[in-house]
């Protein structure tokens, strides 16, 4: 086997990728490409640190280094996302073009020339040590440093700190607002109601057309950023910590609740516990594993495993027993209703369910409801015995009964 040669590998890969990292033929410095990569995982374990053990409740977005250290390691890689390279990916037909309307929108493009960021852009040119068009390919795409270039450490931590605030405004503008030229590959969603700055753009952003700002959707997914990294979808609530792998977690199956009106969107991330997919377990609870008929009260949790918070559990008001949530398709199923008289009182768990409502209460709401209410007859019925009072009102005009013969009484339900 021939002994590894850096020098062979770093011609290999000026060679087979060109458009990202010609000029690296020299090799790289080390040092000064990874100077700010060490600072922000440094900081990153920090406050991540504190997050673990409840030290801070939250990482503030805007100052959080762990987004920072993931767009930073895909810039050094050339593997951030953009709107040409997954128009290209999907194969999808013709060119695609920026949002500003000068260019196509390559990672060069809205690194150096997108007219949207020129405001955080105004202060990196005086940290090139030359016109960004003589510098290496490598540099410009990726801010590699190759090993004949010469920059200082401070100079190429700010240029590298610009760019991540350019790249972090671009992925919430990829995410929250719908270009009138392309299709996002993950559906944004912008919701006037809990996002009124998107319909007033600032200076900041004046390739932002507010008339061409809906909702784009995947599969019936609508998908939003999460503050503290990754996305989830505002309907059933499917989430994935990192943005690249929303095809695999989430639009890889169609959306459960694809015609919820914006109003029913969600605002928080999480699809088992989501509102509407506890209304969704109810309704199927109630409609395919209750074949006996109970007035099922769910407390509306999940788990499998005894004694534990989340575990589940179910009780029928009208006759009194109680199941496991995960015996719902087994014993429950196989059992009939027998309603009890008195109504059976209702455990501990139960009474302080928010959704629970006693019979006593529901009779006093609606007292119509028991007007109509028609029981079951089980079994041999005792023969109807004549009211006192109506016997003597009656006599009179009927004539005495001990001058008739006793009838025998009547058995069965006739």
């Amino acid at each position: 086997m021939e002994p590894w040669n850096p020098a062979t590998w770093w011609t290999k890969i000026a060679k087979d990728r060109a458009q990202h990292f010609s000029g690296i033929e020299v090799g790289i410095n080390r040092a000064l490409s990874t100077a700010l990569l060490q600072d922000l995982m440094c900081q990153a374990d920090f406050v991540q640190q504190q997050l673990d053990e409840q030290h801070i409740p939250t990482a503030d977005p805007e100052t959080d280094p762990r987004p920072k250290l993931k767009i930073l390691r895909l810039m050094l890689s050339a593997g951030l996302q953009t709107p040409e390279r997954d128009h290209r990916h999907r194969r999808r037909p013709g060119t695609i073009q920026c949002q500003c309307g000068h260019g196509i929108p390559t990672i060069y493009h809205i690194s150096w020339e997108r007219a949207c960021y020129q405001d955080i852009r105004n202060d990196i040119w005086q940290y090139l040590p030359a016109p960004i068009e003589h510098l290496p390919v490598c540099f410009q795409i990726t801010t590699l440093v190759p090993n004949e270039m010469i920059i200082s450490v401070t100079q190429i931590k700010n240029i590298q700190s610009i760019l991540i605030k350019i790249w972090q405004k671009q992925v919430q503008l990829w995410y929250d607002t719908t270009e009138s030229n392309s299709t996002t590959p993950n559906g944004p969603v912008i919701n006037p109601a809990s996002n009124p700055s998107a319909l007033n753009p600032t200076s900041s952003s004046p390739d932002v057309n507010p008339p061409n700002i809906v909702p784009t959707i995947k599969r019936g997914h609508i998908l939003k950023l999460i503050p503290t990294g990754g996305v989830f979808c505002c309907r059933c609530g499917k989430q994935t910590k990192n943005q690249k792998h929303q095809r695999l977690k989430i639009l890889n199956k169609p959306c459960r609740f694809p015609d919820l009106e914006p109003s029913q969107w969600l605002t928080t991330p999480g699809f088992q516990q989501s509102q509407h997919r506890m209304h969704e377990a109810e309704n199927l609870l109630n409609s395919q594993y209750n074949p006996g008929k109970h007035v099922l009260v769910w407390n509306r949790k999940l788990g499998k495993i005894k004694n534990k918070p989340d575990y589940g559990l179910l009780w029928c008001s009208a006759c009194g027993r109680s199941w496991a949530w995960a015996q719902r398709m087994s014993h429950l199923k196989r059992t009939t209703c027998n309603p009890t008289d008195p109504t059976p009182t209702p455990p501990d768990w139960v009474t302080v369910l928010e959704h629970y409502v006693p019979a006593a209460q529901e009779v006093q709401s609606n007292p119509q409801s028991t007007s109509g209410t028609r029981r079951r007859i089980v079994g041999k019925q005792k023969p109807n015995q004549p009211d006192p009072s109506h016997a003597s009102s009656t006599s009179a005009a009927a004539g005495s009964s001990s001058d008739r013969p006793a009838e025998p009484p009547r058995a069965g339900i006739g």
